[in-house]
């Protein structure tokens, strides 16, 4: 179902839906991996603070809350979503010029 959109509008529409999705999904994971990039060890017993990513998303969330596993959304969504829009308007674009000039 295009919901009413055609072309351009129903392409830019359904990437930032499949964006918004995969921005829910990832950011989590995303959070971890940033946390577990940037940790310094204890200064007492120089061991890491964290050791897997899911150790590190239960570490987060109990510590600082579960929302804040999202914290920083909206520009993480912002690349996210851009690069989806950019990518499916390009799928979309490169099979017209398939249909057009090759498929026959």
């Amino acid at each position: 179902a295009n919901f009413g959109l055609t072309g351009l509008a129903n392409t830019i529409s359904s990437s930032m839906s499949a964006g918004l999705i995969y921005s829910i999904i990832t950011m989590p994971l995303e959070t971890a991996k940033n946390r577990m990039a940037f940790q310094t060890p204890d200064p007492s017993t120089g061991k890491l603070p964290y050791i897997s990513t899911f150790q590190t998303i239960g570490a987060i969330a109990k510590a600082d809350g579960p929302f804040s596993l999202w914290r920083g959304f909206l520009p993480y969504y912002g690349r996210c979503g851009g690069h989806t829009v950019a990518m499916f308007i390009a799928v979309e674009q490169l099979r017209a010029a398939y249909r057009k000039y090759l498929a026959k």
